[in-house]
């Protein structure tokens, strides 16, 4: 029996696209992260680039049994914070979250986003008003910027908000207009080069007079003659150093110059610390993004950690010496731990250029370093954490031996810091006064500096 088998055109399988699902909101307020909060039928939504009464009909993104979130695609009546953005990328750009709101209610909004994460510290320990930046445009001295091709042509940016797509750019607003000229020449630069193929990313930072350039090449492998060659391409920019990693982290093919820059620590009450501080860094070490806001920063951290002449102090998370020094100039003596060797390098060459002989650097793990202190039954009257975005959860429990009766914590992550302190006041510290800045202008960026004490 011959049986007839029915043919089907060879036709690759589409499956069916979902209708995207569109909703109509009205934004409440912002929060962490830089997204607009909205409720629909008592779900929680999160809007990406939306101001506080913005009306918008969005596209859902993701929609969970909880939470939502979605794009704006079109603006039913936009909030009366909302201002015309001066970037043209803003829209896809990740650099910025906040730049279509106006600077008081982003103000408003950060201090109201910070007391929300440490409420139940806020009334009791003393929440001050947020410190606005001097430049809420313009204050950034370093930026990473990321490489790609379009069409053969060398491109670089920044990525986009929750994506690895690069948005190329003519000129970013969170930078000066000397700063953008410069980053112009260097793209001009490695777009002619014969190895921009083998580029991966590259920094360009300047010191505080925005004078002095120095450019960070990182290549996509491990190739002196790419490096020397791009060297050589960019002298005719007036750098003042160059530096070309490989593929390993930090791992150094070579340089040309002097690839270290400097700021200035001056007390803007005029009583913090005597005279001027001046402070030279490596640009692999970190510093703050705003050097102006830094000086305030300084100051305030000062001011808190109120020291006097025969007292110890314990740094943890030195770095290259923005606090070391000025606190250095009031009490007897500071231990400064960093992991960082560019940074404690910065610090050592920073205490012997300002003639600060009084402060013990130790280059190592934080946590280990904490705990050989303890077995040296050391002991301090005040402890300074400036830790990195992560926090300093696993060193808090080593802190109760050291007896100090002042600790001042320094902090850029809310959630990082509202953890730290659940955890210091388990071990009994108490937080006595709380002070916001904003240092990151027109993104969600808050930092917060935190006095507390032993609990009565």
């Amino acid at each position: 029996m011959n049986r007839k088998f029915r043919k089907f055109p060879n036709k690759p399988f589409k499956p069916q696209k979902e209708e995207t699902k569109r909703l109509e909101a009205e934004i409440e307020s912002l929060v962490w992260g830089g997204k607009g909060l909205a409720r629909i039928d008592g779900k929680v939504f999160f809007v990406g680039k939306s101001a506080p009464l913005d009306k918008v009909q969005i596209s859902v993104t993701k929609e969970k049994s909880d939470y939502g979130e979605g794009d704006i695609e079109k603006i039913l009546y936009p909030s009366p914070f909302r201002v015309s953005p001066i970037c043209p990328h803003f829209k896809k750009c990740g650099g910025c979250q906040f730049l279509h709101i106006n600077y008081a209610k982003q103000l408003e909004e950060k201090e109201r986003i910070a007391k929300e994460f440490l409420r139940r510290w806020a009334d009791e320990a003393g929440f001050e008003p947020i410190t606005p930046s001097p430049m809420p445009i313009g204050y950034r001295h370093s930026g990473d910027f990321h490489v790609f091709f379009d069409h053969g042509r060398l491109r670089s940016g920044f990525f986009e908000a929750e994506s690895h797509r690069i948005v190329s750019f003519e000129r970013c607003y969170l930078f000066t207009e000397i700063f953008n000229e410069k980053l112009a020449g260097v793209r001009s630069v490695l777009e002619e080069s014969s190895w921009k193929e083998k580029l991966f990313k590259f920094n360009l930072s300047s010191g505080d007079d925005d004078k002095d350039f120095v450019l960070t090449l990182s290549l996509k492998e491990t190739n002196e003659k790419a490096g020397g060659d791009l060297i050589q391409e960019l002298k005719p920019l007036g750098l003042k150093g160059v530096l070309v990693l490989g593929t390993r982290e930090k791992e150094e093919l070579c340089r040309a110059g002097d690839i270290s820059l400097s700021y200035s620590l001056a007390s803007g009450k005029g009583a913090a610390f005597p005279g001027e501080i001046r402070l030279k860094f490596d640009v692999r070490s970190f510093t703050q993004a705003d050097f102006a806001m830094n000086r305030i920063i300084v100051d305030d951290v000062l001011s808190m950690i109120s020291l006097s002449r025969h007292e110890k102090v314990l740094e943890l998370y030195s770095g290259i010496g923005n606090f070391t020094l000025p606190i250095a100039a009031l009490c007897k003596e500071v231990t400064a731990v960093e992991s960082s060797k560019h940074a404690v390098a910065d610090s050592k060459d920073n205490c012997a250029a300002n003639s600060r002989e009084n402060v013990l650097h130790i280059e190592g793990d934080v946590d280990d370093w904490t705990i050989r202190l303890i077995g040296k039954s050391s002991r301090f009257d005040a402890i300074l954490i400036d830790p990195p975005r992560t926090g300093a959860f696993e060193i808090l429990a080593h802190l109760p031996p050291f007896s100090a009766r002042r600790i001042v914590y320094v902090s850029c992550s809310l959630p990082t810091l509202e953890r730290d302190l659940r955890r210091l006041s388990e071990l009994g510290y108490k937080p006595k006064m709380i002070r916001t800045y904003d240092l990151f202008p027109q993104t969600y960026g808050v930092e917060t500096v935190v006095l507390l004490e032993p609990a009565k």
